[in-house]
């Protein structure tokens, strides 16, 4: 028994260890699937990369790939909110959050500008049916 508490003892002495290299795995694993989607879109010329595109905002400056998902869900609440209550924020208002979610400096700013906002909502317009109309919305305020 004494050998069986020993191990559960090594193990919650590791397992702060395993959290940070999984999430350190999941990070890599994300911006991986980020350099491989914009390198497939460019050899296949599906795409020109600009300095607005999403992903390389995303990759340029560095933002930790758990936080990927956060503007599209984001997306998400903003079209749950407009069919609870009609209303949604204006492309402005929308902006905001994104640098408040992402944490963007004043620096981070000049890179992630109201112009690379607005093409993730285009996008997330054209590829997302459900996003759809709020998208439009939120587009039309500016």
């Amino acid at each position: 028994m004494s050998k069986i508490l020993e191990l559960e003892d090594k193990i919650e002495k590791i397992k702060p260890q395993i959290d940070r290299i999984d999430e350190t795995v999941y990070n890599l694993t994300q911006k991986l699937e980020k350099i491989t989607d914009l390198l497939i879109d460019l050899v296949e010329k599906k795409n020109s990369l600009t300095i607005l595109d999403f992903e390389y905002v995303l990759l340029k400056l560095n933002i930790p790939g758990i936080k990927y998902h956060e503007l599209p869900m984001l997306i998400s609440r903003s079209q749950l909110q407009l069919k609870r209550t009609g209303k949604f924020p204006t492309l402005q208002e929308f902006h905001q959050k994104v640098i408040e979610i992402y944490e963007l400096t004043d620096e981070d700013q000049k890179i992630f500008t109201p112009e690379v906002t607005k093409n993730v909502l285009v996008k997330f317009m054209n590829y997302e049916e459900d996003y759809l109309t709020v998208c439009k919305m939120i587009l039309s305020t500016k």
